[in-house]
């Protein structure tokens, strides 16, 4: 999953305050229904809550092609935070 939501940013859903966008880690609960995705960004324009709100805003849509791609039974919701590490 942390594959296709890598390239989902680099191909179909571009967010150009992030900068560059890097999904470090993704971690999915057992039932399949939420899913945790850690994100970093080098050299975003704007505060890193800014670009969460804005990943928030279009989490349906990203959510959308991540089931276009995935073969599973639930296509988890995504929730998203900051990797300062």
């Amino acid at each position: 999953m942390r594959n296709i939501l890598g390239n989902l940013f680099i191909s179909e859903v571009f967010i150009p305050e992030a900068g560059l966008l890097t999904v470090t880690k993704v971690t999915v609960k057992d039932d399949l229904k939420l899913a945790k995705v850690y994100i970093s960004f080098l050299e975003n324009k704007k505060p890193v809550e800014d670009v969460l709100d804005i990943l928030k805003s279009k989490r349906n849509l990203i959510r959308n092609h991540v089931g276009l791609k995935l073969t599973l039974k639930y296509i988890p919701q995504l929730q998203f935070y900051y990797d300062d590490s």
